[in-house]
């Protein structure tokens, strides 16, 4: 068919002009800095005008739709600065210009309006927001999986694929798949979320996860295939006479068991969802019937050979609790069934999803649902008690929507009962019966059977009888429990090990970014991931090696009898702390040369020990610093050298009395020669500025105030290890009241910032005219 050119002309103008302007703040008749409260004010006097329950005009409902996506656009924030910056939403039609280098054809026109006309339609009753992905999609993925379609206006691709998603949108949902669309256009932050690169793109929202469909052709088959293959592993076994009883007997893990029967050699998809649906409540099984293999479970079970048949079995593997036998058995059918007997007769209380189901939360006492809870221990998984127990409730006279019963295993859900323990709780209470009443998901009122519960049949019916009548009496009153208290959480005993979780989190990391990278960027990212492995691994290779060869030579210098080399960097022989005595003073001290320094540690006998150790840990980064020293002096050999070397900073005719207790950690930094000397002092720190350059003034001239050198002034002193004069008193007084008490683990905190001062030059010098004999007395 062909069109002149006016009248493409005129169906282009008809396309890109605008036809209409949409307008919520219209609709709703507010002015567009109408707060919140106005606009809902609003909304209700015109929701309730234009509602087709109470207007009868032909345009009512079409107008109270409107003023509903009016005011879903006003109320959002997000949409709405959106609507105010670009005059456009996602209800606004789409009026852009058509791509470059895409000239128009007339079959193209006819496509785009039986698009617009059609596709449009359905694209947008299925079109989702981001609000919705995150709060409907992404939740519900993890039982009922949603295939997702990006497509925009312009999108000739998406005209042509429209048949196909038609069909597929009917198929998928008489399955339980979920089918949604999102409009790349108007969801630029979902389309990003979705790393839409192009569209048409599909994707497969599974399990809290997106999967990329990978294929360029979409067709049907294919798509379904790919759903098949991403749903499919690992939830079926293919029941066999061989493997039977192993599957049927494995009920002890909390799930009852479905068994599918079949024509095809394969499960079909609507048989996959279900089993995905329920995976975590029910195992599934699949028989294939014209299967040789078949044969003996068909008699078994009396399954007709030409119906699907699906069983539903429990702790009684020869006695299925429902079946269903169908030419085709329809999905919703499937569910209900499977939802009627989604738990054992007996089931365990193993996650807060089964104890939220088995027992939900009532406030009221008289809708309260009741919890009859045998305790047992995991070690023994299916005692007598429990047996006898799952009888009574097959057997039970009292039946109610509101009571249901249960076991849980003390040993793994301890923390649940560890409250409901401790008050009027049996010694030993395996074997007991708790009744709970779930207040809410923390409060629960309670109590306990007086006896174990009887596995002999004469004594059960006692059990069973004082049982019966004590819930009895709870569901027709309103008698509260006599005790009440807070739980915790069940602890998810399904949950998988740590280690699984990480490789299965690994492996759909490394899924997603395979469906992310095109062919031209698969070589350089392997390449780059290569290159780190092969770093990674030729370091630790080569660090291996070294190892190897230590040990080597180590062994050879132990067989011939030497003692073997360390290596350089390492050990604590590098940095020697030296004691001055009489016979290494002159070395330390008097002997230096130009350049170098002692840090010397004054200590007693009591705090040697831990101080030195402490000492060695601060000064150690400085161990290859060869113009230093270190050192530490005795106080009891060395408090008269540590007095007469104080002296000459005071004034004359001063008395100094020193209590060695106080000097205790103080550190001195000693050059030998330029005869001048620092102090660290815990409990007196310098300070830089007007009064540190005063203090080196004075201590350099040797006519400073009593203890001023240590580092603070006359009428703001404490306690020190220097003692004179006649304000001695008025010092140890105010001592008493304002001092913080110094613990010996505490006296180097400093050490290491007056360090760093001590290199800058930022420290007190004082100078003495020469050093004094160390007489070590």
């Amino acid at each position: 068919m062909h069109f002149p050119t006016s009248c493409i002309t005129v169906l282009l103008t008809l396309l890109i002009l605008p036809t209409s302007s949409w307008n919520p703040y219209e609709i709703l008749g507010v002015e567009q800095n109408a707060d919140s409260s106005t606009i809902k004010k609003a909304y209700k006097q015109r929701a309730k005008e234009w509602h087709p329950d109470k207007n009868s005009a032909p345009d009512a409902e079409e107008k109270f739709v409107e003023i509903k996506t009016a005011y879903e656009v006003l109320s959002d924030p997000e949409r709405r600065r959106n609507y105010d910056n670009t005059g456009r939403t996602e209800e606004t039609p789409n009026f852009r210009q058509p791509p470059r280098g895409h000239p128009f054809s007339p079959d193209d026109l006819l496509h785009h309006f039986a698009f617009r006309r059609h596709g449009t339609m359905l694209f947008h009753k299925q079109s989702i927001t981001l609000r919705q992905y995150e709060n409907k999609v992404l939740p519900s993925s993890r039982t009922s999986p949603t295939l997702l379609l990006a497509f925009s206006e312009w999108c000739f691709s998406c005209v042509q694929m429209e048949p196909v998603w038609a069909t597929l949108s009917e198929e998928l949902g008489n399955v339980g798949i979920g089918v949604s669309t999102v409009h790349a256009e108007h969801e630029r932050e979902l389309a990003g979320r979705l790393s839409v690169d192009s569209l048409p793109r599909v994707f497969l929202v599974l399990d809290g996860r997106v999967v990329r469909y990978p294929r360029d052709e979409f067709s049907f088959a294919l798509v379904i295939d790919f759903i098949r293959s991403k749903m499919s592993p690992g939830l079926f076994t293919m029941l066999t006479p061989s493997n039977a009883d192993t599957f049927l007997a494995g009920w002890t893990d909390n799930r009852v068991r479905l068994v599918l029967f079949s024509q095809r050699p394969e499960p079909r998809l609507r048989y996959i969802t279900l089993a995905y649906k329920f995976r975590a409540s029910a195992a599934a099984a699949y028989v294939p019937i014209l299967s040789a293999d078949s044969a003996p479970l068909l008699a078994t079970y009396g399954v007709p050979a030409r119906a699907e048949t699906l069983l539903v079995l429990k702790e009684a593997p020869n006695a299925p609790a429902a079946t269903l036998s169908m030419d085709q058995l329809p999905f919703n059918t499937m569910v209900d069934v499977v939802e009627k007997n989604r738990f054992l007769v007996l089931p365990r209380l193993s996650s807060q999803s089964v104890l939220d189901t088995l027992c939900p939360t009532e406030a009221s006492r008289a809708r309260r649902h009741l919890c009859a809870v045998l305790v047992a221990r995991s070690g023994d998984p299916q005692t007598a008690r429990q047996a006898a127990l799952r009888e009574h409730v097959r057997t039970a006279r009292l039946t109610s929507p509101r009571l249901r019963y249960a076991y849980i295993y003390m040993d793994k859900q301890a923390k649940f009962l560890d409250n409901l323990l401790k008050e009027s709780s049996p010694e030993d209470p395996v074997g007991h019966v708790l009744i709970l009443w779930r207040q809410d998901s923390k409060r629960v009122q309670y109590d306990w059977t007086e006896d174990q519960w009887e596995t002999k049949p004469d004594r059960l019916n006692q059990s069973a009888r004082r049982l019966e009548d004590r819930l009895r009496l709870l569901l027709t009153s309103t008698e509260l429990l006599p005790h009440q208290t807070t739980v915790q959480e069940l602890v998810d005993e399904h949950a998988h090990p740590l280690l699984r979780r990480i490789a299965s989190r690994l492996y759909h990391l490394w899924e997603y970014v395979l469906d992310r990278l095109s062919r031209d960027e698969v070589v350089p990212a392997v390449s780059v991931v290569a290159t780190i492995v092969f770093l990674i691994a030729g370091g630790y290779l080569m660090a291996y090696l070294v190892k190897m060869e230590e040990e080597s030579i180590q062994s050879r210098y132990r067989a011939e009898g030497r003692t073997p080399p360390t290596r350089s960097g390492t050990g604590t022989a590098q940095l020697r702390v030296h004691e001055m005595r009489v016979e290494t003073y002159n070395g330390l001290v008097r002997l230096l040369k130009p350049g170098c320094r002692t840090i010397v540690l004054l200590v007693d006998a009591d705090s040697k020990a831990n101080l030195l150790a402490r000492f060695h840990r601060i000064v150690w980064p400085y161990r290859k610093n060869k113009s230093l020293m270190f050192a530490f002096v005795v106080l009891e050999r060395g408090l008269e050298w540590y007095r007469r070397l104080l002296m000459p900073s005071l004034p004359d005719n001063q008395q100094l009395n020193i209590n060695p207790k106080n000097c205790i950690g103080t550190v001195l930094s000693i050059n030998g020669y330029r005869k001048y000397f620092c102090m660290y002092h815990a409990k007196h720190a310098e300070v830089g500025g007007k009064a540190g350059a005063r203090r080196r003034r004075t201590a350099k001239g040797g006519a400073t105030g009593g203890g001023e050198f240590l580092g603070f002034d006359e009428d703001d002193s404490s306690s020190s290890d220097v003692e004179t004069g006649e304000k001695r008193e008025q010092r140890t007084a105010r001592a008493a009241l304002s001092d913080e008490v110094l613990f010996e683990e505490h006296l180097l905190d400093g050490l290491g910032g007056w360090l760093d001062r001590l290199f800058e030059g930022q420290t007190v010098r004082y100078h003495v005219k020469y050093w004094p004999d160390f007489t070590g007395k």
